[in-house]
């Protein structure tokens, strides 16, 4: 993806309408790539996020941000900077575009063959030792993040986003998150959205791999887990972009990456 650059074009007047107070910014943003509708998100992407506060005016923040496509490498973005409905400052819970956040976590059951330092898990009998896979429980934090959101294409962020891994720190360190769910919900034909973005953080599994790698294991003719199978021992040093390879087992990312900080939430 090229690199987008925003300028600001023009802005207007701080204008004072009664119940609050709003300033309009419009950006130019160069350097986009793909279709009409990624181009727009792109652009919306190199602009202040929602919620963001407006440079030298504190007291505003981001609360419609639109994007029109203007030629195959530019856009047009309009951004609304507010003053937070009456009721509570920045984190109003009677302002819509806020986030509101619900967090949990449950237990998901996992089999594997190797213990927590990574070793194979044997058992013997009669002299013939074998690999032997456990059930164990694996706890995994929960997130979900709800927001009124305007000038945007749900699909353009579903395919952003879902079923991808948080690739700088959020909430975290890199790699730890992933996008389970994202639902979009509009009363108005289009105008606003009403989006629910879920986020799972899965506890590393039982043999240490970070939660977004998968493992693949080699297995004899017969089905079987030879005894000398491992993991590489110590872990190399965590790096997304690279398999692991031990002795018959390669672990692998299975998920693509997205910056989630640019989401705004």
């Amino acid at each position: 993806m090229a690199t987008a650059t925003a300028d600001i074009i023009g802005e207007s007047e701080l204008v004072d309408t009664g119940a609050k107070k709003e300033k309009t910014v419009t950006y130019r943003v160069t350097g986009l790539s793909g279709t009409a509708g990624a181009r727009e998100q792109e652009a919306l992407n190199a602009c202040p996020a929602y919620n963001a506060a407006h440079p030298s005016i504190s007291y505003l923040y981001v609360r419609e941000r639109r994007a029109r496509a203007d030629g195959p490498t530019m856009a047009v973005v309009t951004i609304k900077y507010e003053t937070p409905t009456p009721g509570g400052g920045g984190g109003s819970s009677s302002d819509p575009t806020l986030p509101t956040y619900k967090a949990g976590g449950a237990l998901r059951q996992e089999k594997t063959a190797y213990d927590w330092n990574g070793d194979p898990i044997t058992v013997t009998y009669n002299g013939v030792e074998r690999v032997a896979e456990v059930t164990v429980d694996i706890p995994e934090a929960d997130l979900t993040i709800t927001r009124q959101e305007s000038g945007i294409v749900p699909g353009d962020i579903i395919d952003a986003y879902l079923n991808r891994v948080n690739s700088v720190a959020w909430n975290g360190d890199p790699g730890t998150w992933y996008c389970s769910y994202i639902g979009a919900e509009s009363r108005d034909g289009g105008t606003t959205w009403d989006m629910t973005y879920s986020f799972i953080r899965p506890a590393p599994a039982i043999q240490g791999l970070p939660a977004t790698y998968a493992m693949a294991t080699f297995q004899d003719d017969n089905g079987e887990v030879p005894p000398g199978v491992a993991l590489p021992n110590p872990l190399p040093d965590y790096d997304y972009n690279v398999q692991w390879t031990g002795t018959g087992t390669t672990a692998a990312p299975i998920r693509g990456l997205a910056d989630f900080n640019l989401l705004g939430l």
